[in-house]
């Protein structure tokens, strides 16, 4: 019976050593999800979004944000990696009254787009993005 309880004893020390283990490897787990998930969010969001003329074409007058978004793959921001020329956000100079802007900016297009105080689309601009390794090209500039 002695002999019982001591095994007893044993396999719940045992069982705590093992539990501090899995929380030790939980731990590492987490973190390294943390480290990783913002990479991965981008990869994924990289595969999913559309910063283009053909979808900056499909944007209308009226739009809702969520209907933008659904449109670009992604919510405002910059999703480039390096550009020439300043900052992105500096590529609009005026101040359209009564809307506040937006901007999408990816690796080649830049999607700056005027929000109404009832978030629907007032205006819209497409212009190139300038890289320095894009320096000849045409540069494109529309609005609607």
């Amino acid at each position: 019976m002695g002999r019982f309880l001591e095994m007893d004893c044993t396999e719940k020390v045992h069982m705590r050593h093992l539990t501090k283990k899995h929380w030790s490897l939980l731990v590492v787990v987490l973190l390294l999800a943390l480290v990783l998930a913002p990479d991965l969010w981008l990869r994924y969001c990289q595969w999913r979004m559309d910063i283009s003329e053909a979808s900056w074409e499909r944007i209308e007058r009226g739009m809702t944000e969520d209907e933008v978004i659904r449109i670009l793959g992604v919510p405002a921001g910059l999703y480039s990696g390096t550009y020439w020329g300043g900052h992105p956000s500096q590529t609009t100079f005026f101040v359209v009254e009564g809307t506040e802007k937006k901007q999408w900016t990816g690796k080649e297009f830049v999607i700056e787009i005027g929000f109404d105080q009832e978030n629907k689309v007032a205006w819209s601009r497409l212009t190139t993005l300038m890289t320095s390794d894009r320096q000849d090209e045409p540069i494109i500039d529309k609005w609607k």
